[in-house]
Order: structure tokens, then sequence, then C-alpha cells
């Protein structure tokens, strides 16, 4: 080999060397800086009808002609927005202290442990700071605003769900697994979802809980029934939607959206 075809081999080898570096190191923050896009878990049902919506308890509540969301309480919404990206990134950073706020709120409904207080800082804030304070819904057919303002009919019957769901999104924390995963798995822009089915027995404690659909990245999985097992055990389920054998069963999507 001359010396001119080597420096050519050398100059190359050096360019393959720094792409393969970009790929494993910096493109995984890239994707999932703390900027990183709204996160959402859904409750799926099997027509694939309603979603659930957990939203603050409006100063005036008006029941929408239509909607395609069930909550707690009536909000009617004439220009339907969801919280923006960075609203969301921002709220997931406060997510500890906001959790915090909420066992205290939901204990008459979940039986969580409290954690430990700080000593440092013994403020205790108060359970409408901290309603205001948890992530947001996100829901990508809509368009981005200030805060989730959607159409949603009250239904009493979910708000067992609702909080259910309040607790794990709350306590996910996909990104971390991600970055992880992005080392050895090729990931884009986009979403990244996986299904997890859970059994709760009517005492209120988990009974089955494993991955229905994967995400194909195996510590996003991890980090979804992480959180499951995390935030049991939970209140008792209501009686009308125990089956046969006393479990209530569900399969929840837990979503990131890029």
């Amino acid at each position: 080999m001359n010396k001119k075809n080597l420096i050519i081999a050398v100059v190359l080898s050096l360019i393959l060397h720094l792409f393969f570096a970009f790929t494993l190191f910096y493109l995984p923050d890239a994707l999932f800086s703390e900027d990183t896009g709204a996160i959402e878990v859904f409750l799926n049902k099997p027509d694939g009808g309603w979603q659930l919506a957990d939203i603050p308890e409006p100063a005036i509540q008006e029941k929408p002609a239509t909607a395609k969301h069930l909550g707690m309480y009536n909000q009617k919404a004439a220009n339907e927005t969801v919280a923006s990206s960075k609203k969301e990134a921002a709220a997931e950073k406060s997510k500890s202290r906001a959790a915090s706020d909420l066992y205290k709120v939901d204990r008459d409904l979940f039986a969580m442990k409290s954690p430990v207080a700080d000593e440092a800082n013994n403020a205790v804030t108060s359970g409408e700071a901290a309603d205001n304070e948890r992530l947001e819904d996100f829901y990508p057919d809509y368009k981005a605003g200030a805060h989730t303002y959607i159409n949603v009919l009250r239904y009493p019957e979910v708000e067992y769900f609702v909080r259910l769901k309040r607790a794990f999104k709350m306590t996910w924390n996909p990104v971390p697994a991600l970055r992880r995963g992005a080392s050895t798995m090729s990931i884009s822009r986009g979403t990244v979802s996986v299904v997890v089915a859970v059994s709760v027995e009517k005492e209120g404690n988990l009974s089955e809980l494993f991955v229905l659909k994967s995400s194909g990245i195996a510590s996003y999985d991890d980090e979804a029934v992480r959180t499951v097992r995390a935030s049991s055990p939970f209140s008792s389920p209501p009686e009308k939607f125990l089956e046969d054998d006393g479990l209530l069963r569900m399969s929840w999507t837990f979503v990131l959206y890029l």
C-alpha cells in the first residue's frame, strides 16, 4: 500500500470511528435530553373507545356536547389544546416533590407509603398546589398550548382509573431507561410505547404484572414494570369491575413522544 492510499485509509477509519462515537454517545443525549417530548399513560379499552383525562377541577363545570375523554369533572373547551412538550419536561423536573404531595392527597384512595420528609426543607406544598403541578395530559392530535384544555365528560366510575393513571405518570421516568437502550438499539423520532398487563386483588394488592406488548427496548419495558410495582399497593377496586375470581384486570400503555 502506497503512502497516499494509507492516508486515505486512516482518514476513512477516523471518520467511521467518529460516526460510531456520535451514534453511541452523543445521539442518545440529543434525542433524550431534558427537553425530550411529552409522556402519557393510557388505560386500554377493548373497544378502543374513550380515553381517561386527568384534569384539575374547573372553576365552572360545563357538560360538553361531545367528548372523546372521560374524567372526574365536566369541562367544555371551545378550542382544545394540549400542554407543549417543554412544559411537560419542566413539570417532570418537579415530579419528586409533586409526587410526594399527591401521595398525601390520595392516601384515602391509595395505600402508598409516604416518602421520608426532607429535614432541610420541611415546607409542605398544599394539595391544590400539587394538583396544579402534576404532569398535564398529552394527546398528539391536538394543537399545543399553555395547558391541556380539552372537552371532558364527567363519569364518576372512572375515578379509580384516573387516580391509577396519575400515580403511574408521576412515578414513571423513561428517559434514563431509553438512554441505556439507545447504545444498542436504533431509536428515532416518533413514539416509543410498551403495554403492560396489570391485575389487582380486591384488597388492592398487585396480583399479576407482565409485559403484554414490548417496545423492543428491554430497559424501557423494565421501567414501565417498575413504575406499576412501585405504585402499589392500591386502594380496593370498585366491586363492579372485579371478575368472578375477584381480580380487576387491565392493560396500560406507557408512551413517550420524541
